[in-house]
């Protein structure tokens, strides 16, 4: 299968492959593969990226479970050598007993040229998302069940300067901070079942990007996202659309 582009497999577990001796020439039909998904706990060798260097599209789940493994050993670090990457969406199961300093950054590096990434389960600080929002062509972003952990999320200059979409769902963040500066080309917002985000920032509303924002089932947040688009309606700009769903999904 020498022209193989597309792998998506419920539930495959993916080993580390040797490429040495006859192994070589065996792992060539995997060179041409764009897609692999639904492969679970996917160790990520050098010489596993060396077998994918085409690799545009990876969508991978960790469980913790059945292994009594530390998540060094699915070297994930090595993910930064995916050169071709555009969309990459890693999923985690934790179990208590695995940290987010076990985690992360010390085993875990993004590619650089991602366009899309959804993340969930990771358990990061919000501060460890400047290195997400570092990301030259990161346009669409989801953050799942708690990929982020924390009550405060900040943002600085710079980040996220081609983000198209943010998707924020089953978090517990509290208070969001940000200046009408960041996301300057957001057209895109979604919060659900954020139970404890007391407001939208207010500022974000002033992109003049931004065309919807849905909220679903996250009470404290409606009243923010209501007054956004009044106030955007007051300065003449009744193109920004703002929908609330109260039912629980």
């Amino acid at each position: 299968m020498p022209q193989l582009r597309h792998l998506m497999i419920k539930c495959m577990t993916m080993s580390p492959i040797s490429c040495s001796g006859n192994m070589v020439g065996e792992a060539r039909f995997l060179e041409n593969l764009q897609t692999l998904e639904s492969v679970e706990n996917f160790i990520c060798t050098e010489q596993t990226i060396e077998m994918i260097p085409n690799l545009k599209k990876l969508k991978a789940t960790y469980r913790d479970c059945k292994s009594n493994k530390k998540w060094q050993h699915y070297c994930l670090n090595n993910l930064v050598h995916l050169c071709q990457l555009e969309t990459l969406g890693i999923s985690f199961y934790l179990s208590s007993s695995f940290s987010r300093v076990e985690l992360f950054p010390e085993s875990f590096s993004f590619p650089r040229n991602p366009k899309k990434l959804s993340l969930r389960g990771c358990k990061l600080p919000w501060e460890d998302l400047r290195v997400v929002g570092s990301l030259p062509n990161l346009e669409v972003l989801k953050l799942q069940f708690r990929a982020m952990v924390g009550e405060e999320w900040e943002l600085v200059e710079g980040e996220f300067l081609r983000l198209k979409s943010l998707q924020m769902r089953w978090l517990d963040l509290k208070y969001w901070r940000a200046e009408n500066t960041h996301f300057p080309t957001l057209e895109y917002l979604e919060i659900k079942r954020c139970l404890f985000l007391e407001e939208i920032p207010l500022e974000i509303g002033e992109s003049p990007t931004l065309e919807l924002i849905e909220v679903y089932h996250s009470t404290f947040a409606v009243g923010s996202a209501v007054l956004i688009q009044d106030e955007q309606r007051s300065l003449g700009n009744g193109a920004l659309q703002v929908r609330v769903y109260n039912n629980f999904w």
